[in-house]
């Protein structure tokens, strides 16, 4: 049986974890709160609406969720447009396609990332 590789966007093609973290935070500053890792590392692999949403109920943020959502959107570009391939990647990759090896992508990231 050929194998197949299936890697994750965040943290395993792009090295986008401590900008997510960070920008968790930013979001939550401007509600006067803070995050931290174990709150951080529960919302791994959560839709953003739904983090968003449990955010809002835990604490008591009066926006809309579409508000939210425009908001943390805007600060997940920053990290997007910031963030580098994680190392050794490429290699990997190069290994993959000389020896014919399907490489696909899955994410909950949205598409325009």
């Amino acid at each position: 049986m050929k194998p197949i590789v299936i890697l994750d966007f965040d943290g395993v093609v792009i090295d986008t974890i401590s900008g997510l973290y960070n920008c968790l935070d930013k979001f939550l500053f401007r509600y006067n709160q803070r995050a931290n890792q174990k709150m951080f590392n529960l919302y791994n692999g959560w839709k953003l609406e739904d983090i968003l949403i449990d955010l809002k109920n835990k604490f008591l943020i009066k926006e809309p969720i579409p508000q939210l959502l425009s908001v943390y959107k805007t600060l997940l570009l920053d990290i997007y447009n910031e963030s580098k391939p994680m190392a050794g990647l490429k290699d990997f990759l190069q290994y993959c396609k000389l020896n014919d090896i399907p490489v696909c992508l899955a994410t909950s990231s949205h598409r325009s990332n």
